[in-house]
């Protein structure tokens, strides 16, 4: 059925904030030293971009339910583990900086080769495979989505990726405390989309629950510096404007010999992410063929996925291509794919130009 631009205008938003706090996440991510701190605007800036790509890449059929584009979360530790030595090196922090976005952009292009090459090689043992999933196993799939949701807003809210540390982080009253607003807002909002059976409802909650947020810490006599200090919020980093983006990206970068040197250190970690987005992308085909009710041409989607990888790399992003928790909440917030993805790419180039990065 015919969706109205209302419902897209909703969905849009909605999945362009859930990109843009995705995005700033992993910014922090890759920039968690103290080095590379102050650069964290220039590493979200890059995400950013790849966001705006990835969304007018795959909203390029409005008729079809494309799937949301956006930079990879599971290639996140495998990008992360790249940064270390790089900031072993005695370079300028500009120039580890400009290495670091240039060796995410080198994994974006040789994941949009890998992604040709499939596409014209193994795209008919991929259907294979998909042909022989039982149902029960796809449907298992659909629940490890949502508790692989469930374990990355847990360890955002305490910034640990193991269970002990969860566990640990739990006995501190913020940590704890954010653990159980988690829990609370997720089960909310699903309930509350059941309940209110409109395209605005998830996005009207959302923008509600951040003046509740405010509300609540005021009454409680917290300020905003002390939110940041007790891990509420994110730290907020040295504004750095878009133009200069590209100077810190494409400028500072060294003489080839050590670029070369970089490259030839991070490839181990680049084939994982090639391995890896490979598997993501496949598994993530199956539940989303479940959710729309119909098969998806897997030489259509690998093809796709390419080109998204590849306009990503060229203009320095880090590997982008499907992901079916945004995929999920465009679809709850009843939007289907093209105008959607435009919209989505407008909010999101709206942050990336106008907005404050990651204040």
């Amino acid at each position: 059925p015919e969706v109205s631009w209302v419902a897209e205008i909703s969905a849009g938003t909605q999945v362009a904030l859930l990109v843009f706090f995705r995005d700033v996440s992993f910014a922090f991510a890759y920039a968690h030293s103290d080095e590379l701190v102050p650069y964290v605007s220039v590493v979200l800036h890059s995400l950013l971009l790849a966001s705006v790509v990835s969304a007018l890449t795959y909203a390029q059929d409005g008729k079809a339910c494309r799937a949301v584009g956006c930079p990879s979360s599971s290639c996140v530790p495998f990008l992360a583990a790249m940064v270390p030595p790089i900031l072993a090196t005695d370079h300028s922090r500009e120039a580890k900086v400009a290495l670091m976005l240039l060796c995410f952009a080198v994994t974006s292009l040789l994941m949009a080769l890998w992604f040709s090459f499939v596409r014209h090689v193994g795209a008919a043992v991929i259907c294979w495979i998909k042909a022989g999933f039982p149902q029960s196993v796809l449907y298992g799939i659909l629940a490890g989505v949502g508790l692989s949701m469930g374990i990355e807003a847990l360890q955002l809210a305490t910034s640990t990726t193991t269970l002990s540390g969860m566990l640990e982080a739990a006995t501190h009253t913020g940590p704890f405390l954010q653990v159980l607003g988690c829990v609370f807002l997720g089960v909310g909002f699903k309930v509350g989309t059941r309940v209110w059976k409109s395209s605005a409802a998830l996005l009207c909650m959302l923008v509600s629950s951040v003046p509740l947020f405010y509300l609540c810490a005021g009454l409680g006599g917290a300020t905003h510096a002390s939110l940041q200090e007790a891990g509420w919020l994110f730290p907020t980093p040295a504004y750095v404007a878009t133009r200069e983006v590209w100077t810190q990206e494409f400028l500072n970068i060294p003489d080839l010999g050590t670029v070369a040197g970089v490259l030839g250190g991070a490839s181990r970690q680049m084939l994982i992410c090639v391995l890896i987005a490979t598997t993501d992308l496949i598994t993530n085909l199956l539940p989303l063929e479940l959710q729309i009710g119909r098969s998806l041409n897997t030489e259509a989607e690998l093809s796709l996925a390419a080109r998204c990888s590849a306009f990503c790399g060229v203009l320095g992003g880090g590997p982008s291509y499907m992901s079916l928790s945004p995929t999920r909440l465009r679809m709850d917030a009843g939007g289907t794919g093209g105008r959607g993805g435009v919209v989505q790419a407008v909010v999101l180039a709206v942050l990336l130009v106008v907005g404050r990065p990651a204040g």
